[in-house]
């Protein structure tokens, strides 16, 4: 680490704490940023020995799938940055945490142009980079997250018997969240934690949303999936498939690896997609459950490896690149499995590609690096799944003919009963739902889908 000296900028006293600190230690330097990163993630951190740090100071512990380390560096202002000795840093910490996604450097000096280069360092050895530095005539990253926090820094002052630094520090941490750019400094901070990948959080976050965006009209839904899925643009006119929902619920409810794979079978036009994408929507957010990737059959790619498929799903959806999500994915694989899966992938219109190799991609999910970690839902119509796609091995299967009595009886307006001969008929379907339109100005097909 930096040497540290007992001058300093006589303009930010709160840099001038911080580097008086201890380099390690709970009560140093290094002991602080742990406590107020565990404030700020909701994450519980442990030290490193002291002597045997390996490119990080302090390293995530937590049952959640994703690990993060960071280093402190005490700058002072006059410091030459060493974009080698910080490059290996960052590789030791890799070597010694082989499945870690986030190194943080926090730093009371401005890293600068070094923060690129450390990013493509870090890209290379698939990993997240987060710099939390210091700026000398602003608000920088770790001087906005002290004020975020000014009872973390306080308390250190009291736990070093620095108590004359107290009413300085007191306000100056004041100042800082009276500077005009103290909330756009949080908020890029908070921006930089959301856009780094925390483990899959930030993945099934950013999937969720592209999924939501691109169901919110029919031009959205035509660019991502060459057809009118535009359910947010009906809103309240969309008809929910309540009785499949709970088959579908049931399920992922009750979901096991022996059960993994899910099959929703029907003829054409009667729903199948527009009633997985509502599910898809309703069932998951962008906080809790698995990584979403609907795919229909026109975002296919050629190669049927599974990898790659979920690889380049990811990448459309969260950016960086195949190769980076590759080596993501093979590592998310090594971690125990955990009650659910990780990812949920749904195939839509299966009788659109029914030469492409189904079977082989179900034989790979089913493999022992998959199983218990990837779930598969499929919209198929019925024969071609018996014939071109079930293994019969961990499957269950939903089927739709439709709207059922309850949910034809309510959309037409009729009574169940004279919606039963129509419900085995999506075009006759369609005819009554569009009768009640001319009185209602709602028209629906038999998947809720605008006429």
């Amino acid at each position: 680490m930096a040497k540290s000296k007992q001058s300093s900028d006589p303009h930010d006293p709160l840099l001038d704490f911080l580097r008086l600190l201890p380099a390690t230690g709970p009560n140093g330097f290094e002991g602080l940023v742990r406590d107020l990163l565990e404030r700020w993630t909701g994450l519980t951190f442990r030290l490193a020995r002291s002597g045997s740090q390996f490119g990080k100071d302090g390293t995530s512990e937590t049952q959640r799938q994703f690990s993060v380390s960071f280093e402190t560096k005490r700058y002072e202002e006059t410091t030459e940055l060493n974009a080698r000795e910080l490059s290996g840093e960052l590789l030791q910490a890799k070597t010694a945490f082989p499945d870690l996604d986030l190194w943080v450097l926090a730093a009371t000096k401005e890293v600068g142009d070094l923060a690129e280069d450390l990013r493509q360092s870090a890209e290379y050895l698939n990993i997240e980079i987060l710099v939390v530095d210091s700026r000398a005539d602003s608000v920088g990253p770790l001087q906005a997250l002290c004020a975020e926090y000014p009872q973390v820094v306080i308390a250190f002052c009291r736990r070093d018997q620095k108590t004359n630094y107290e009413n300085r520090i007191t306000t100056r941490l004041n100042g800082i969240k009276a500077h005009p750019s103290y909330s756009n400094a949080v908020e890029r901070l908070r921006n930089s934690f959301s856009s780094t990948v925390f483990g899959n959080a930030s993945a099934r976050q950013d999937s969720y949303v592209w999924l939501k965006n691109h169901v919110a009209s029919s031009g959205e839904a035509y660019s991502a999936f060459s057809q009118d899925i535009g359910l947010l643009e009906i809103g309240s006119r969309r008809i929910p498939r309540n009785t499949l929902n709970q088959s579908l619920d049931a399920w992922w409810d009750s979901w096991k690896s022996d059960t993994s794979i899910c099959a929703l079978v029907g003829e054409e036009g009667t729903g199948k997609t527009w009633a997985l994408f509502s599910w898809l929507v309703e069932k998951f957010d962008d906080s809790h459950g698995p990584i979403v990737l609907p795919l229909t059959a026109a975002q296919l790619p050629t190669s049927a490896d599974l990898i790659e498929i979920i690889s380049t799903a990811l990448y459309q959806r969260c950016r960086k690149t195949k190769d980076f999500w590759w080596k993501r994915i093979d590592s998310w694989l090594k971690l125990a499995k955990v009650e659910e899966p990780l990812f949920l992938l749904c195939f839509d219109g299966l009788n659109e590609r029914p030469d492409f190799p189904w079977r082989s991609i179900l034989a790979q999910a089913s493999s022992d690096e998959m199983l218990g970690r990837i779930a598969i839902i499929m919209t198929s119509r019925l024969e071609i799944w018996q014939m071109r796609v079930s293994s019969g091995v961990n499957e269950k299967i939903v089927s739709t003919h439709g709207y059922d009595d309850k949910e034809l009886g309510c959309v037409s307006g009729r009574p169940s009963d004279a919606g039963r001969d129509s419900r085995e008929n999506p075009q006759q379907q369609k005819l009554c739902i569009r009768d009640n339109a001319e009185r209602s100005h709602v028209c629906e097909t038999a998947g809720g889908m605008p006429c």
